[in-house]
């Protein structure tokens, strides 16, 4: 018997979709435009790409060069889209179920993109997992909401269902976060912050794998 069902897995896709693409609020766009702008830059072959949803950023993908993308999300009617969208163009491993609780290759991806994902796990746990997925100077790409005094961890929208989220989000500081990456031997490489119009800040960096 389950002891604990994951808010994230009641969340309709399209409820989430227009959430997060609210004029205000801006996050689908902006990870849409991140995962392109890191993508484009590393051209890895092997992806991971934890919390994927419908395949948000997939369309940036070369599918001449791309050799894996493996996608993970909680709800499994997300990855049904994802598979519906890109399941004939790109080589993709679906893989429904927690991040926390995955074994995966070790020493396979060029790249983690973990776009809004930390805020809803075990860090440490996670980074230990990305560090041994990662090949030796492989990059790791971070989408973190920042913490900010009166605003409320989940934004205000129509779409009222997504508050059931407020309970399981824990934001953590950018020195909080790169703290803990460098003792996993994550290096940080680039990083900057995004203000939304909703007054929202948002960490983004890169590290590179140092082991």
């Amino acid at each position: 018997m389950r002891q604990f069902e994951n808010p994230w897995e009641k969340i309709e896709l399209l409820d989430y979709i227009g959430h997060m693409s609210e004029p205000e609020i801006g996050q689908y766009q902006m990870i849409n435009k991140y995962f392109k702008r890191i993508y484009q830059h590393y051209l890895p072959e092997r992806i991971l790409f934890p919390g994927c949803t419908s395949g948000n950023g997939f369309e940036h993908i070369n599918r001449k060069r791309i050799k894996n993308v493996t996608g993970v999300d909680i709800n499994e009617t997300f990855l049904e889209a994802a598979s519906q969208i890109y399941g004939n163009d790109l080589p993709l491993n679906l893989i429904h179920g927690d991040i926390q609780s995955l074994i995966l290759d070790e020493n396979y991806f060029d790249l983690v993109f973990a776009a809004l994902i930390f805020e809803y796990v075990n860090i440490e746990k996670v980074l230990h997992l990305f560090s041994t997925a990662l090949r030796k100077g492989g990059k790791l790409a971070v989408l973190l909401q920042q913490p900010i005094e009166l605003k409320g961890s989940v934004s205000k929208s129509k779409y009222i269902n997504l508050r059931i989220l407020e309970p399981v989000i824990n934001l953590i500081s950018e020195e909080e976060f790169k703290r803990m990456a460098l003792e996993k031997g994550f290096e940080p490489v680039e990083e900057k912050l995004v203000t939304m119009p909703n007054g929202k800040s948002f960490f983004q960096g890169e590290f590179n794998l140092q082991k």
